[in-house]
Formats: C-alpha cells, sequence, structure tokens
C-alpha cells in the first residue's frame, strides 16, 4: 500500500463526508488538506521539495478522483525529481494555508523539552459527535502538524519547527502509521539544523564547537532509535524511512569523526 492511497484515499474521505452528513457523492468536499501536500511530507524523506503551485492543483484533481496506480507513480515522480528546495515564500504560503484550517492551531510552545522517548505517539478517546471542524480526525491533524514542522524548519522558525513535529509524533493514526516516523526523523534533522545554525552564528572556540555538536548528534542518533521503533513491517513507507534514517547515521557518523566527538 502507498501513502498516497493510504492516507488520501477515496475510503477515507467517503467515511469522512458521511460522518459530517454529507451526501458521498460529494465526498471530494471533505478534503481540506492539499493532496499533493502529503506527497511533500513523504518526499521529506528524500530532502526534496516541490514547488510549482499547478502540481498542486494538478493532483489534487486528477489523482484523488480515481486514486489509479499510474497517477500516483506519475505524481511521485513530479515529486521527487522537481526541486531539492521550497522557497521562504511557498513555505510560508503553505503555512498560512495550513493555519486557515480548523480547528486552530495551537501556537504554545511548549516550556519543556522533551526526551527523544516522551514523543511516542498518545492514546487518544472516540469522539462520538460530528464535528464542524475541517479537519475532524488524527489522521489529518497529524500530517497538517507534520507539514507545518517541516514549512516552519523552511523558515528557519525552528522553535515553532519543533513544536508542530513533536505534534505530529504524538497524534494517534491508523491509517497515516507513516507519519510519527517522519516526524522524528524530521527532528533530528532540525537537531542538526539548529547546530550549524548555532555554530556558525556565534563565535565559539573549537572545543565550545565540539561540544555543541556532541549534544546535537547524541540527541539526533537517540531520534533516529524511535523512528526506527516507529517503523516496522506493518508501518507505509517503513523501507524507505529504514534506508533514510541508515543514510542520515552514516552522515552523523562522519560529522562525529570530523568534530572529534566520541
Amino acid at each position: 500500500m502507498t501513502a498516497a492511497c493510504s492516507f488520501l484515499s477515496v475510503a477515507f474521505y467517503l467515511e469522512k463526508q458521511t460522518r459530517r452528513g454529507g451526501e458521498s457523492r460529494n465526498w471530494i468536499e471533505a478534503i481540506k488538506i492539499n493532496p499533493a501536500e502529503g506527497a511533500f511530507a513523504i518526499a521529506s524523506l528524500n530532502y526534496i521539495r516541490y514547488t510549482p503551485f499547478i502540481l498542486q492543483k494538478l493532483a489534487y484533481v486528477r489523482s484523488f478522483f480515481h486514486c489509479k496506480p499510474f497517477l500516483q507513480l506519475l505524481l511521485s515522480f513530479i515529486v521527487w525529481n522537481m526541486h531539492t528546495r521550497v522557497a521562504a515564500p511557498i513555505a510560508q504560503y503553505r503555512i498560512n494555508t495550513l493555519t486557515m484550517l480548523t480547528p486552530p492551531v495551537s501556537n504554545q510552545l511548549p516550556e519543556n523539552q522533551a526526551s527523544p522517548s516522551e514523543f511516542l505517539p498518545v492514546e487518544s478517546k472516540p469522539n462520538d459527535k460530528p464535528s464542524a471542524d475541517d479537519l475532524d480526525n488524527p489522521e489529518e491533524l497529524a500530517v497538517r502538524a507534520l507539514l507545518l514542522g517541516i514549512n516552519y524548519r523552511t523558515n528557519a522558525t525552528y522553535e515553532m519547527a519543533r513544536h508542530f513535529l513533536v505534534e505530529a509524533s504524538r497524534l494517534p493514526v491508523v491509517i497515516s502509521t507513516w507519519v510519527a516516523g517522519v516526524a522524528m526523523f524530521e527532528l533530528a534533522v532540525l537537531d542538526l539544523k539548529e547546530a550549524e545554525v548555532y555554530t556558525k552564528g556565534h563565535d565559539m572556540d573549537r572545543e565550545q564547537v565540539r561540544s555543541t555538536w556532541a549534544d546535537a548528534l547524541k540527541n539526533a542518533n537517540a531520534r533516529l532509535d524511535v523512528a526506527l521503533d516507529l517503523s516496522g513491517s506493518d508501518v507505509d513507507l517503513s523501507g524507505r524511512l529504514d534506508s533514510r534514517i541508515a543514510m542520515l547515521r552514516d552522515e552523523i557518523a562522519a560529522k562525529k569523526e570530523m568534530e572529534g566527538v566520541t
């Protein structure tokens, strides 16, 4: 099963439309997060970002009317082979679009940093009452939080990025089983990015640089351990996530050697 048809499937939105009291034939009304954005989150496993809004609209109209394998393949090819980085204005556009959806996002940053082991998904109580919110289920809320985390990191708003990535890793999901692992992977990348920016932006001696990188590399490795634990045979994209974790571990090992971290 591909991630494109696990989170963003026709059956998922048919059920959502029915639950909200709408006609099943109008199930597309239940789609509130652009389906191409889901592919954007998946593409983060390769550090790849795509930019043209026209591709988003094409994916929105085409791939989710039929969800045919050919369209999935075409979308994946376009997303993973176009642009290596999304521009800050486009990231801000995505943030603005996602934060307009209800329920409102929580912009209150946590006072304390949780350890990587505390980012495991938590259980939630089922909600029997239909919700008028755009996103009325943990699946969509988790994907929105993940997308916000990725885009805030692109805009170098690292505290907000961490806040939403942690949120994404904790929301309980049944269909979008890849979200928590990808969120943990993104948190590891964020640790490394913050260390890079901090060491370059401050006048530090060699020992201070080494100490900063030692902490960041340790934290990143811990998050990758959690991401690996969350990635199993029953998790969509587990193979891609496992390979990306292995590649990032190699990069961490090289950085340890470069900075003299034991």
